[in-house]
């Protein structure tokens, strides 16, 4: 007979109360005998229960009260009270469900098209609207995930009528077992026992001695706890414990719940031992719902096998005794250097420690070296098991001695030990020997200017030194500077230590390169340094003038050039100008740019700039005429205009195209010092001479200008 029908009597257990069907849905050809019978029992005996039924009696998977959607699972079809009953699971009610079981009697069956979803249920409660307590949904799930994973239809029947009885919305003798026979009623009986025991949620239990030491044996043991307490027989545990050797990968907890341990430390430190049950039932069922309008309101909702791996980390204190030997990197170092101190660490056994490091210093002797004081630099270095450490570099500034001292602080089983203070090994000595460079300030001054050097030192630290310096010159030319015979200023200055520091100005009447010579002097704290000359840093121009006109001053002898890219040729076709080009030094005779005497042929200042370089004035002079030669070669060059195209070939054969981009008439007093710069953008400078002729002095009165740049 169908569910919903109301009769009396069974074929099973005829002593049973009556009562609606077990996961069973409803179909509209029996709702007229379900109306007979219930009017029946109300005029005609004793009331039943009440229990909720579908609003919509009309299951499309049921003809004939048997299930025609295809997802039987385990079990059987049985002539109940109420007509043909499953007493079983379901499967593929949705992708990848298995073993699941219906938790609402008198239901849909499950039909693969209502769309079952994961119900987040917070209160479960069942058809009646009533709440199902929380032991009973853990009891719910562990009689799921235990026994309902089964091939045997008794079993599967007995998890059916379990859960159905938890759900507490059947009628009294509605999920009797013994009505189903003796295998049932047994099986039954232990999923009952053995959930109320057994159920989530879990904790684990260990026990093992508080402390340990490296390479002596330690036993224990660990139990699953059930949330009543009881201990769970069969429990596969996987163990794992780095630092350790002995533990078996695996274990098993015996039939009283326990499974015992042995392990044996291989290293000082903090002992993890990690445990992981296998798969334990979940500690709340896991419930799905079908999600289609219809379904919703009339289908069963069906509870799927869930687990949980229950995990849990205990720790304990392994204890060991280290070793500290330590060396010193340097010996002997210069101020303003670092040293390191390289730690060998013995008997940490695979633990970790900190190591503290302190440098004291400076001392005057290494007798009264003392490590009571502030140290005067402190740094830790993590130490992972026995080895060979290295602190990071220490800076020593202030000559004297230093000595390192390190110690491991008690912690995590590791024994407190340190090094002794004044070690041999352990102490440097530091002396300092500074480096100074120079730079000639400013880079050309005009005759009378004053000039000074700025000094950069380092390696001083904060010791003080002596710098001895002298002036040479002046040179026609940089390759003919040397630092020998009488300078023309010698002075000293006293530097405190690393820094930037300015030499006393020095007034420069005469044309012509100078050039600075400065070094260290020695001292028991510092180390003399090399004296240098001739750097060009170091080194400053007074300006000469150029003069190109009248009476014409020169340059009797070429001077070298600068490879291929020395210029050769200058060319200003809009001006007719093509002249070729000799490399000029110097007339410190007549404090004069020495330009060749031939009139055709421009100079180029050999100590300035070269074309290609990318800073500093490429200096081209030469004559713009002759009283008895006629027009010199830079004739026409007063007559360039801003746009002006000028080509400069090198001896290399490479041609180089610049713009001009100014042209100035100026008194040749007045001439720029930044024309014979060596810094700032790269320019091409063509000076000549222009204005008015002094017929007293024979030379004009001005400079005209042109500035160009690459093109």
């Amino acid at each position: 007979m169908h569910a919903g029908s109301r009769e009396t009597g069974s074929p099973l257990s005829p002593g049973i109360a009556s009562s609606d069907a077990f996961c069973m849905s409803v179909s509209l050809q029996h709702l007229f005998v379900t109306l007979a019978v219930v009017l029946a029992a109300l005029f005609a005996g004793p009331r039943l229960a009440s229990a909720a039924e579908p609003p919509d009696q009309s299951d499309p998977c049921s003809q004939a009260g048997r299930n025609t959607c295809g997802t039987l699972d385990v079990g059987s079809y049985e002539t109940y009270r109420y007509g043909v009953r499953w007493f079983g699971s379901y499967r593929g009610a949705a992708p990848g469900l298995e073993h699941t079981y219906c938790i609402d009697l008198r239901y849909w069956y499950p039909n693969p098209k209502s769309r079952f979803r994961r119900e987040a249920v917070a209160t479960l409660r069942n058809r009646d609207g009533e709440r199902v307590p929380l032991e009973r949904q853990q009891e719910m799930a562990y009689a799921v995930w235990v026994y309902g994973r089964t091939t045997e239809r008794a079993q599967a029947a007995a998890v059916m009528l379990f859960v159905h009885g938890l759900m507490g919305d059947a009628a009294p003798g509605e999920v009797a077992p013994d009505a189903l026979g003796p295998a049932v009623a047994e099986t039954y009986a232990r999923v009952a026992r053995e959930a109320a025991r057994y159920h989530g949620p879990y904790r684990l239990e260990t026990s093992l001695p508080r402390r340990m030491r490296v390479g002596t044996k330690a036993t224990g043991t660990i139990r699953v706890l059930s949330a009543t307490g009881d201990a769970l027989p069969g429990v596969e545990l996987h163990l794992r414990a780095p630092g350790a050797s002995g533990l078996p990968a695996r274990l098993e907890t015996d039939e009283n719940g326990a499974a015992a341990i042995t392990l044996t430390p291989t290293r000082a430190g903090d002992l993890h031992l990690r445990i992981r049950t296998a798969a334990l039932a979940s500690a709340r069922p896991q419930i799905y719902a079908p999600t289609t309008a219809a379904a919703a309101r009339n289908g069963q909702r069906l509870v799927a096998p869930a687990s949980q791996a229950v995990t849990a980390t205990v720790s304990r204190t392994v204890e060991t005794q280290p070793r500290l030997t330590t060396v010193v990197s340097a010996t002997r170092v210069s101020a303003g250097g670092t040293v390191s101190d390289t730690i060998q660490v013995e008997g940490l056994a695979g633990a970790t420690a900190t190591i503290k490091a302190a440098l004291y210093g400076p001392f005057p002797t290494r007798e009264a070296i003392d490590c009571s004081g502030t140290a005067v630099w402190t740094a830790t270095v993590r130490a992972s098991g026995d080895g060979r450490y290295v602190t990071p570099p220490a800076r020593l500034d202030a000559p004297g001695f230093y000595t390192f001292r390190e110690w491991i602080v008690a912690r995590g089983g590791v024994r407190a030990v340190s090094t002794a203070c004044g070690e041999a090994a352990e102490t440097t000595f530091v002396r300092a020997r500074p480096e100074v460079t120079t730079v000639a300030s400013p880079e050309v001054v005009l005759p009378g200017a004053r000039l000074h050097d700025r000094l950069h030192v380092r390696g001083l630290g904060t010791t003080r030194a002596i710098v001895q310096l002298e002036l040479f010159g002046p040179f026609a030319s940089r390759a003919a500077i040397r630092c020998e015979g009488r300078p023309v200023w010698s002075g000293r200055v006293v530097v405190e230590g690393d820094g930037t520091f300015d030499s006393p100005a020095v007034t420069l009447r005469r044309v012509g390169l100078y050039a600075y010579r400065e070094r260290i002097l020695p001292s028991t704290a510092v180390q003399g340094g090399p004296a240098t000359c001739g750097a060009a840093p170091e080194t400053a121009l007074v300006r000469p003038l150029v003069v190109t006109g009248g009476a014409a001053v020169g340059l009797g002898r070429p001077t070298a050039g600068s490879g291929g890219r020395t210029p050769v040729q200058v060319r200003i076709r809009a001006l007719g100008i093509d002249a070729p080009l000799t490399p000029s030094a110097i007339d410190l005779e007549n404090g004069v740019l020495g330009v060749p005497l031939d009139i055709r042929r421009p100079g180029w200042w050999r100590d300035g700039a070269a074309p290609g370089d990318r800073t500093g004035a490429i200096l081209v002079a030469g004559h713009v005429d002759s009283a008895s030669r006629g027009a010199g070669a830079f004739f026409a060059l007063r007559t360039a205009r801003a746009g002006t195209r000028v080509e400069l070939r090198t001896r290399d054969g490479r041609l180089r195209r610049y713009r001009v981009v100014s042209v100035a008439l100026m008194p040749k007093q007045e001439l720029p010092a930044d024309v014979y710069s060596r810094r700032g953008r790269p320019r091409l400078v063509l000076v000549t001479c222009g204005g008015p002729f002094d017929e007293a002095t024979r030379h004009y009165r001005d400079n005209v200008v042109v500035t160009a740049v690459p093109v």
